[in-house]
């Protein structure tokens, strides 16, 4: 049988990731295994063990063939990914193992750790991305392959920060009820019955892009910030604007946010 491990920081899990899964699970017809990282190698901090497992349990639960591994999870320091292979390698001794990377991921491959003995033990995947240079050297010494399909601009770092919202709706709804990223940093802007008016017209937007076949995600964030300016005042609104760098914001648009 084919496995194709994909493991990732997932903080949280997106619609890129499930694309690139789906589009692997196609050329490799198998089970695709999301393996959350407990703290990525690059980062020096993540959201909860307990989060962003339920988030990756809620993004795969009605795709045949996905599961999830808890194995990097469970561990007292984040395994390296070569550890993860000999896991995955002694656990499924007879199975074809795949390792999927996006191809930003391919032109550093030589600097992770045991980079020879992941390539040995399972067969490297990546999915191609055009706007990444490829590092050639690295596709051939380690035997890699590429896979092809529709890609999608996102990060898991823009979600983090409200700049999009690619992500299935049970998701979001997720991150809402904990009080997740963005939304820890919305509520306190909002009266509660402001916020839970937000996140109504959030989702009836979303729904309608998505029927209509827009950007949901556009959707989603105009909805959930259409209050966010209502009561701040004269002062604050021009803080705000020469943060973000607005600092004509009134004389384009001819109105002061704080008097909407």
């Amino acid at each position: 049988m084919n496995r194709i491990i994909f493991g990732g920081g997932f903080d949280p899990i997106h619609l890129g990731h499930i694309n690139m899964a789906i589009m692997a699970q196609q050329a490799y017809p198998g089970e695709v295994v999301f393996v959350p990282a407990k703290i990525a190698v690059w980062k020096s901090s993540s959201i909860s063990q307990e989060h962003k497992l339920a988030m990756v349990q809620i993004a795969i639960k009605n795709i045949p063939g996905f599961s999830v591994d808890t194995f990097e999870l469970d561990q007292p320091e984040q395994p390296r990914s070569y550890q993860t292979v000999e896991y995955f390698k002694k656990k499924y001794p007879n199975d074809k193992l795949y390792f999927l990377i996006g191809q930003d991921q391919v032109n550093a491959f030589h600097e992770w750790a045991k980079p020879e003995e992941i390539a040995k033990n399972t067969q490297i995947i990546y999915y191609e991305r055009p706007k990444y240079e490829l590092n050639e050297v690295n596709v051939d010494k380690y035997h890699m392959i590429a896979i092809s399909g529709p890609t999608m601009d996102v990060s898991s770092s823009d979600i983090r920060e409200l700049r999009s919202a690619y992500l299935q709706e049970d998701v979001i709804r997720y991150i809402e009820d904990n009080e997740l990223y963005f939304i820890k940093k919305l509520k306190p802007l909002l009266k509660e019955s402001r916020f839970k008016h937000s996140k109504s017209v959030a989702h009836m937007a979303y729904q309608l892009a998505e029927h209509h076949h827009l950007d949901f995600s556009k959707g989603y964030v105009a909805g959930i910030l259409h209050y966010v300016a209502k009561g701040i005042n004269d002062e604050e609104s021009l803080r705000l604007m020469k943060e973000f760098k607005f600092e004509n914001a009134e004389l384009r648009f001819g109105f002061s946010w704080g008097k909407r």
